[in-house]
């Protein structure tokens, strides 16, 4: 991953766009965050099951952009993230706080694809 994420504080999310797996369950194989002057992309490492992360200048091609993520995403603002290491050193979460300093919205690695989490905390 990109040593520095410090580049999305502050910043709102424009879109977000996923690329699925058409051959096995439509799952999530990668996300690209549509945030304000560059592009977030997270991509599952199948041989790891990590999330591996880049900034991007990217074209959308192969990706979807979703009404249901839309309605999650689009215009909150970036206040924190949490890229943490599970105890046997991969990093297969990522976590954004969305308008608040606590997390908001967890992107996990499961079976290779990634799986999009909402923290309520009602």
């Amino acid at each position: 991953m990109e040593n520095n994420l410090e580049w999305i504080l502050g910043k709102r999310i424009k879109s977000i766009h996923l690329k699925r797996d058409r051959n096995y369950n439509n799952n999530i194989v990668s996300i690209c965050l549509n945030i304000e002057d560059a592009i977030l992309v997270f991509t599952a490492d199948s041989d790891t099951d990590t999330i591996i992360m880049s900034r991007s200048v990217f074209s959308f091609t192969d990706y979807k952009e979703e009404e249901f993520f839309n309605r999650i995403f689009v215009n909150e603002k970036i206040i924190s993230y949490w890229y943490p290491c599970n105890n046997l050193g991969y990093f297969d979460t990522f976590i954004l706080g969305l308008e608040k300093f606590i997390p908001t919205a967890i992107f996990s690695i499961a079976a290779s694809f990634i799986k999009i989490g909402n923290v309520n905390y009602d």
